[in-house]
């Protein structure tokens, strides 16, 4: 690069710069899935992602790549995780989570 007084001409000065393009990362597909109400064991969702410097949880606010969600009440959630990357880039990614009452025989 190089800068220039516009008044005089022979007043220049030349520089280099190194521009670093970070990417954002990118989290593998979380699948919907389906558990019975107080289910044992529940498996963990898992976020890992190569290069991540940063997991975020929403809700519970886990900050590591794998949450296991809670079963205690009945309903649908929406979990959310945002992975950081280099730089600061960010992606996120959703699950549906149900969970149902177990039907007694």
């Amino acid at each position: 690069m190089t800068v220039s007084d516009g008044n005089t001409p022979s007043c220049r000065a030349t520089a280099t710069a190194t521009v670093v393009v970070n990417t954002n990362p990118v989290p593998p597909a979380l699948v919907g899935a389906t558990y019975c109400l107080n289910a044992s064991p529940v498996t963990a969702l898992n976020a890992t992602t190569a290069g991540a410097t940063g997991y975020l949880w929403a809700p519970g606010g886990a900050i590591t790549a794998t949450l296991t969600p809670s079963v205690a009440a009945a309903g649908t959630t929406v979990y959310t995780v945002t992975v950081t990357g280099a730089g600061g880039c960010t992606a996120t990614r959703q699950l549906l989570l149900s969970k149902y009452a177990t039907s007694s025989y």
